[in-house]
């Protein structure tokens, strides 16, 4: 699945990673379309401190409730991801029926919009499972020129 619209676009984003060793694992990693082990501890880390004790004080269901985090991030980087890149209407039309409705739920676009400023802004919003950024202090709120820029590229803006 193409992740740039263009080679030159590509090369602007490798300019931008390359500087800091983060980047260039994100350059590594296929820009979140393989992920090392690494990684993944890396996002799901926020919620250790839960589910530990979580499983050692209350019952196993609840910790696999907590362990749901754990298992979404990798599969939202490997099933999600490719169809942020691409526009949003092209993305529903060629989603396979429950990713398509997963793209199309309110938690899915604002996904997208918090993806898209991660591209804008590349020290923010890295996490596709909305609030991972919120305890990493990484996120960013779009301005209404973010939304005036998003609306122009058929991004879903609500």
């Amino acid at each position: 699945m193409k992740q740039f619209r263009t080679e030159e676009e590509k090369q602007q984003l490798d300019a931008e990673l390359g500087k800091d060793v983060a980047g260039r694992r994100i350059i590594a990693e296929r820009y979140g379309m393989t992920l090392s082990l690494r990684s993944c501890l890396m996002f799901v880390m926020p919620i250790v401190p839960v589910v530990v004790p979580t499983v050692l004080l209350l019952s196993w269901p609840a910790a696999l409730g907590f362990c749901i985090p754990v298992i979404s991030y990798p599969l939202m980087s490997k099933l999600i991801h490719p169809y942020l890149h691409q526009p949003y209407r092209v993305a529903l039309q060629s989603a396979p029926v429950g990713i398509r409705w997963l793209l199309s739920t309110r938690y899915m676009r604002s996904v997208w919009r918090h993806h898209w400023l991660h591209h804008r802004y590349p020290k923010c919003n890295f996490n596709l499972l909305l609030g991972g950024d919120y305890l990493r202090g990484v996120h960013r709120f779009p301005s209404q020129a973010d939304k005036r820029t998003m609306r122009k590229l058929g991004l879903p803006v609500d």
